[in-house]
C-alpha cells in the first residue's frame, strides 16, 4: 500500500507542476500515509520511517499528524460519536508511537541497542549525590583489531561486549555505551565486587568467541556528582589497564 500511495502523491505534485523539495515531498508522503491509517486502520510504513524522514524536529512531525487528523474531522457534524472515537483513538496511537520512536532515537545507541550518553546525561540531576556503584569499562586493543580485521569486525566486538554486559547485570541496573569502546554500568544495590563482575563477563560466550579483552574501574558514589563519579571510575580503570600491561597479562582473571 505504501509504495502505490506514495507514487500517487508524487504524480499529483507533478500534475500540479509544483516545484517540490525532497524534504517537502517526504512530508507530503508522510501526511498521506498518516491519513490512510486514520481513516482505514491499516498500518503503513510511517511507523518505521518517521526517524529517517524527519530526524530534526519532533514538533514538525507532530504538526503533520495533527493537520492530517484535522483534515479528516474538519466537518465534525458529519461524524457520529463512534466514528469520531475511532479516529481519536488512532490519532492517539500515532502520536504515542511517535513519542516512543523519538525516545528510542534520543536515548538508545544505534549500534548496540543499549542506552547512550544522551540518556546518561539526562539522569545527571537525578543521580547527583545519590548512592550507587559505577563501573567504567574500556575494551583493550581496539585500534589493533580495527586495523587488522576492519571496522566492521570492531563494531561486532562492541555489539557482543554490550550483550555480555546486559547478561551479567540485572534488569534494574543501567548499561550505557559511553562512547566508542567505553561502557558504563550503574548498579543500585548492595556493593558488588569488581572481581566478581570481571569473572561473570569472561564467562559469557560472546566474550570467548571474539577473544574480547577489557579493563574496568569501579567507584562507589556516596555524595558526589554523577560525572565526578565517572571520572573516578575512569581513573581506576586506567590504573588497572596499566597494571595489566606491566604484568604482561591480557585478562584480569
Amino acid at each position: 500500500m505504501g509504495m502505490i500511495n506514495n507514487c500517487m502523491v508524487i504524480k499529483e505534485i507533478k500534475m500540479n507542476k509544483r516545484i517540490c523539495s525532497d524534504y517537502e515531498l517526504k512530508q507530503r508522503i508522510f501526511s498521506h500515509e498518516v491519513k490512510q491509517y486514520l481513516t482505514s486502520g491499516k498500518r503503513s510504513v510511517y511507523q518505521s520511517k518517521i526517524p529517517a524522514l524527519f530526524s530534526s524536529d519532533i514538533i514538525i512531525k507532530f504538526n503533520i499528524i495533527t493537520d492530517a487528523f484535522y483534515d479528516i474531522i474538519v466537518d465534525v457534524s458529519s461524524l457520529d460519536k463512534d466514528e469520531f472515537k475511532v479516529y481519536l483513538e488512532r490519532f492517539t496511537e500515532v502520536v504515542t508511537g511517535l513519542v516512543n520512536l523519538e525516545h528510542d532515537i534520543c536515548y538508545t545507541d544505534h549500534l548496540t541497542g543499549i542506552f547512550n550518553f544522551n540518556y546518561l546525561k539526562s539522569l545527571e540531576n537525578e543521580l547527583d549525590g545519590k548512592e550507587f556503584n559505577l563501573f567504567f569499562f574500556d575494551l583493550d586493543n581496539m585500534k589493533f583489531l580495527n586495523d587488522k580485521f576492519g571496522h566492521e569486525y570492531g563494531n561486532e566486538v562492541i555489539v557482543q561486549f554490550s550483550k555480555a554486559l546486559k547478561q551479567c547485570f540485572r534488569l534494574t541496573d543501567l548499561v550505557f555505551r559511553y562512547g566508542g569502546d567505553e561502557f558504563i554500568v550503574i548498579v543500585f544495590r548492595d556493593d558488588i565486587e569488581i572481581d566478581e563482575v570481571i569473572k561473570r563477563i569472561y564467562q559469557q560466550k560472546e566474550v570467548g568467541k571474539y577473544h574480547i579483552s577489557f579493563s574496568v574501574g569501579k567507584h562507589k558514589n556516596m555524595s558526589s556528582s554523577l560525572f565526578e563519579t565517572i571520572e573516578q571510575a575512569d581513573k581506576r580503570m586506567y590504573e588497572r589497564k596499566r597494571m595489566k600491561k606491566d604484568k604482561g597479562v591480557k585478562n584480569e582473571v
